[in-house]
């Protein structure tokens, strides 16, 4: 295009309002043979003369009949907003299109088949996404329209009910998330729908009286809805972003995608380009140049020196009529927009008077009430709630319209048409409705949650019921089991102080001098003392269970030296080298972590025993907020294998040739650990060592 074109073209645009206004007067005051030449039109911009295809890549380009966006002219020629500015891309990235002429159907089914490189006018899906790829510059935005024959009554999506209902197959506002099939299924409305080849024949249809009603995007409805005497309704659906789509999985889809998007970018970032000439002439009025816009700038600011005189005179009147046609417009339009939302909400909507009459539900509200639209605009919202609310939702409405704050979420119980009661939850706020502050309350029908709820709370009461049933039992089970570990320990008390006294007697009467009874006698005694300890032992074990816990903050620094301290005498021609770490102080019952830690300190003396210097480490660390404390040695450790068996009772990974005990000490470690709400946990290898660590809570700081 020629620089001088493209300077006529948007002269008027970059004019301001008022230069505009005088346009009107100079008509009358400039005969035509004054104007200059036409301007360029959006065809002649996306399709300038000169261009070659030689070595240009060929893109082949999905076409169907969707005007005024796509379509093909009385010449058969592509046209419409996508095809003006595909062209215009084509030039600029010296590519030749093939256009592939078909239905909508047949284009999504040759894009994934991968028999064309572009599908113009797709809106995303999930679905979609999965067999197509898009880009990712949003071209333009759309929503879908219901249109009847003029004279229908079909003005809300309840209206549908039984009703045949034409729209374009393969659409996604016919089959896609939100459309019309997906939006009368959840309203749980029973109608027909005959998916059809063209937006032309759902409206051809539609007027013959072959269906009742018919689907169509905003653009195509809003061009040819006189055509065919029809009349959109108020049921507005799905809005979308319009995108190119390409072959999923094709060589060359990235590059395509990547071009288009930086090119639509480009184009949209500056509003003199042809996406704009193009939006204009197909889908915003005719902007394809008229002799307004080619009058120079030179004669509009002359003629608008003579005239500023004549258009002050008059501003100040027509200003005044325009802001009170805009306010009075915006009041009509607020109030349109809301019934088309209210009438699509699947909460029930109610606009009631200062008296509480209704006088606006929505389809949801007679729903849950189970009166018609009509009966409940003779009736008042107190006749549908339950006696015990009213008096108090009477008291709250009175200081909502008399500007008092107060809550605006409530629970009301609605009695229903069949006499049955409801639990709703609703909210209330005030708008204006027909020039008045009136009362909106949106009403949620909360039955299944209230059922809910009462299972829950029942599962609760059984469950706390069954917990305190099996405490009880385990309870009187521990109580037992200590009585009984008691009375065993007693019983085989006395048969042990039998044998040490008749061994002592023995001892007396035979001399073991020069024989082998010296000898038996030595080995009857290590057995009886070796049982006390493990009788001892077991006695210890079993009082843990009625131990109670007292928690007081613990400083394990002084704790862990009175322990080495109390245990000097297995120091006795031993060399030990303690590493006593900084420790945390914790929230624990000291009786209780002194026997943990005096446990596992005999525990790592003991299997140290056999290194020539010890080595045993005690210091703690924090982890997400509990304090765990280890003791760490050199000894002979254990097999890993049997680490399961470390804390059961006279439990022995070594023997007793090897190492004493009576099997007890780490068994009281875990079950100390355990009163305490804490874990224990041993790692060790054979003759690397062991490693045991407790888990406690952290003291808070004081």
């Amino acid at each position: 295009m020629k620089k001088r074109s493209k300077q006529q073209l948007f002269q008027l645009r970059s004019l301001p309002h008022s230069a505009k206004i005088l346009v009107v007067l100079l008509v009358f005051l400039f005969p035509d043979p004054f104007l200059p030449s036409p301007l360029t039109s959006a065809q002649e911009l996306a399709n300038p003369q000169g261009t070659t295809a030689a070595d240009e890549l060929v893109i082949r380009i999905g076409l169907y009949e969707n005007p005024p966006k796509i379509f093909t002219d009385e010449n058969g020629e592509p046209a419409g907003f996508w095809p003006e500015l595909l062209q215009y891309i084509a030039r600029e990235e010296s590519w030749v299109i093939e256009w592939v002429p078909g239905t909508w159907e047949e284009g999504l089914q040759r894009l994934e088949n991968n028999q064309i490189d572009i599908m113009p006018d797709t809106g995303w899906t999930e679905p979609r996404g999965n067999r197509f790829a898009f880009s990712t510059e949003t071209v333009l935005l759309s929503w879908t329209r219901l249109y009847v024959k003029k004279g229908t009554e079909i003005q809300s999506i309840l209206d549908l009910e039984g009703k045949t209902i034409g729209a374009l197959a393969g659409s996604f506002n016919l089959d896609g998330p939100e459309g019309i099939r997906d939006l009368t299924q959840k309203f749980e409305i029973n109608c027909t729908f005959i998916p059809m080849e063209s937006y032309t024949q759902v409206f051809q249809s539609l007027e013959r009286g072959e269906i009742d009603a018919g689907v169509a995007n905003k653009d195509f409805g809003n061009q040819f809805e006189g055509k065919y005497k029809l009349e959109r309704t108020s049921i507005l659906f799905q809005p979308a972003r319009l995108l190119f789509a390409f072959p999923k999985d094709a060589e060359l889809t990235p590059y395509l995608i990547e071009r288009i998007d930086n090119q639509i970018e480009n184009l949209k970032r500056d509003n003199r380009s042809i996406y704009y000439l193009a939006l204009d002439q197909y889908l915003g009025g005719d902007q394809s140049g008229s002799w307004l816009e080619r009058i120079p700038k030179s004669i509009l600011f002359a003629v608008g020196a003579g005239l500023g005189l004549i258009i002050i005179l008059f501003s100040a009147g027509i200003l005044a009529r325009i802001q009170v046609r805009r306010r009075t417009a915006s009041l009509e339009a607020s109030e349109k927009n809301f019934r088309q939302l209210a009438e699509n909400l699947l909460d029930g909507v109610a606009v009631v008077d200062e008296t509480g009459r209704h006088i606006y539900v929505n389809p949801e509200y007679a729903k849950i009430t189970g009166y018609s639209r009509d009966e409940l605009l003779r009736m008042s919202g107190w006749e549908l709630t339950h006696p015990e609310d009213a008096p108090f939702l009477k008291e709250k409405m009175a200081e909502r319209l008399a500007g008092i704050p107060h809550q605006t979420h409530y629970h009301r119980r609605v009695i229903k048409k069949d006499g049955t009661v409801v639990p709703t939850e609703m909210s209330t706020t005030l708008i204006n409705w027909e020039g008045e502050k009136r009362p909106l309350a949106v009403i949620r029908d909360i039955t299944k949650y209230v059922e809910a709820e009462a299972v829950l709370r029942q599962n609760k009461e059984d469950l706390e019921e069954l917990i305190s049933l099996r405490t009880s039992e385990l309870k009187a089970s521990n109580e037992d089991l200590e009585s009984f570990a008691f009375s065993v320990s007693h019983d085989l008390k006395a048969p042990l102080r039998h044998i040490d006294g008749f061994l002592d007697l023995l001892k007396k009467k035979v001399d073991p001098q020069g024989n082998d009874l010296e000898e038996y006698f030595e080995k009857i005694q290590r057995a009886s003392d070796r049982m006390h300890g493990m009788i001892n032992a077991l006695l210890r074990y079993s009082r843990l269970g009625q131990q109670e816990v007292h928690t007081h903050r613990v400083q394990l620094d002084d704790l862990v030296n009175r322990v080495i301290s109390d245990h000097e005498y297995m120091l006795e021609n031993r060399k030990v080298n303690w590493i006593i770490n900084p420790m945390d102080p914790v929230e624990t019952d000291p009786i209780l972590m002194t026997l943990i830690i005096e446990n596992l300190i005999i525990n790592a003396l003991k299997f140290t025993s056999t290194r020539d210097t010890a080595v045993i480490e005690i210091g703690s660390a924090v982890n997400k907020g509990q304090v765990e404390v280890y003791v760490k040695d050199n000894g002979v450790g254990f097999d890993i294998k049997n680490a399961s068996n470390l804390f059961g009772v006279f439990q022995r990974l070594h023997s007793r040739d090897e190492f004493q005990g009576n099997g007890i000490g780490l068994a009281n470690v875990k079950r100390a650990v355990g009163k305490l709400g804490g874990e224990v946990k041993g790692i060790g290898y054979v003759n690397q060592g062991a490693t045991f660590t407790i888990t406690l809570p952290k003291a808070e700081s004081k």
